[in-house]
């Protein structure tokens, strides 16, 4: 987790180097092209960082090297994609972010933090991003530090896929098993791809609506909170394969009550670190960011509602996740969209921003009644039943084929006990 946490901190203190060195607008354009990488890397990936992880997790060998063959046939698709777009559209010297689509799409870091080798599943990304905060403070133009992007993602995945040889090679072994059905990656792609999508394309909205230089501003602002919010990300993601694991064996997890405890914690230290970032933004950033700081408070507290929800995700995403949880994201990301094509015309970053908050606030109500009402979810198959630990006293195996109504023995509800 420290490791994780440092990464995304270098990575952070890269985009402030070059928020600081370069005008606005340049800022606007790197930051849509990463943005536009990263979209397609998420693809690339498969849904491999939570899924992926889980199948280690569970020893499914065969679904796990389907799950390897399928990211590097859709990770070289979206590669190509890229290098195609930026060309069409002349913008040559955002080509290096070619290597961050395939870094994101072919990784196997996944592997270890399944194996529980989280040194081994954190370094390739560290090394990484060590090399970018370098490189940013170096870089004398936009396209050099494109070339800085994809120079650090290329030494990444090198890493990555050293450090993991041994088990792929083990995996390769086991070859394709056909007649294994999938374990649901590719709706948790979606889901995945959903989530970046109301986190991100509000910059794409207001650069098309209002300025490229409104673009620079709110992405880099926005990057206050996501630092936060990626922390609490990956500590969701570290957690989904322990789940796994004790819901395999028969462990009960939380409570609903427990889980809304540790995510009201969550978000109250995001509110905590909201107040003095939100106050030092110009003095970090440059004057020129000042603007945007009505936005930030509004994007600080959209994510202090990501935080409260986040153990509900990683209940979601350790029961089978499928189509209808892929669905909820997706069609929370759709109502993103329209607001931000409704309200940014109006308030400009103000506008994005509430029409993040707004968002925010549905898909937490959306989220928390499927961990309480489990009939709103499909049910598992053949292994993880975290929905019945979670809901029903004495874990999976009292649950009974009545799981969508546990916890209504005497006709209300009762917050189930450990």
């Amino acid at each position: 987790m420290i490791l994780r946490l440092l990464s995304q901190a270098f990575e952070f203190l890269a985009w402030v180097a070059i928020a600081r060195r370069f005008p606005v607008a340049e800022v606007g354009v790197l930051a849509s092209g990463s943005l536009v990488a990263r979209y397609l890397g998420l693809v690339g990936d498969w849904g491999a960082h939570h899924v992926g992880a889980g199948l280690v997790a569970g020893d499914r060998c065969a679904e796990q090297w389907r799950l390897v063959k399928t990211r590097a046939a859709v990770s070289s698709i979206a590669s190509l994609l890229f290098g195609i777009g930026t060309a069409v559209l002349g913008l040559f010297h955002l080509v290096p972010f070619l290597a961050v689509v395939a870094a994101r799409g072919a990784n196997l870091d996944w592997i270890s933090h399944g194996r529980g080798r989280y040194f081994s599943a954190t370094t390739p990304a560290l090394v990484g991003s060590m090399v970018m905060v370098v490189g940013a403070m170096a870089a004398p133009s936009v396209p050099a530090l494109a070339v800085v992007f994809g120079g650090s993602a290329c030494l990444w995945l090198t890493l990555s896929l050293a450090v993991n040889r041994r088990q792929a090679q083990t995996l390769a072994r086991a070859g394709v098993d056909r007649s294994v059905p999938g374990a649901g990656a590719g709706w948790v792609m979606v889901l995945t791809m959903a989530d970046q999508l109301m986190a991100t394309a509000d910059v794409l909205i207001v650069g098309w609506i209002v300025s490229t230089s409104a673009a620079g501003v709110y992405s880099t602002i926005y990057r206050f909170p996501n630092a936060i919010l990626m922390v609490v990300g990956l500590a969701s993601a570290a957690s989904v394969p322990v789940v796994v694991r004790l819901s395999n064996a028969g462990r009960s997890v939380y409570s609903v009550r427990t889980l809304a405890g540790i995510g009201g914690a969550t978000g109250l230290v995001v509110a905590m670190a909201a107040v003095p970032l939100t106050v030092l933004t110009p003095g970090i950033l440059g004057d020129a960011y000042r603007v945007g700081q009505p936005a930030l408070v509004l994007l600080f507290l959209a994510a202090c509602i990501i935080s409260f929800t986040a153990p509900f995700r990683v209940v979601l995403l350790s029961d089978r996740p499928g189509r209808r949880l892929g669905s909820v994201f997706v069609g929370a990301a759709g109502a993103n969209l329209l607001l931000n094509g409704l309200l940014v015309p109006l308030a400009g970053l103000s506008g994005a921003a509430i029409a993040t908050v707004l968002t925010q606030i549905g898909l937490a109500v959306v989220l928390v009644t499927m961990v309480v009402r489990p009939g709103w979810r499909p049910r598992p198959s053949r292994s993880t039943d975290v929905a019945r630990a979670v809901l029903v006293p004495g874990g999976p195996d009292r649950a009974g084929p009545g799981t969508a109504t546990a916890g209504r023995r005497t006709g209300r509800w009762r917050w189930p006990q450990l």
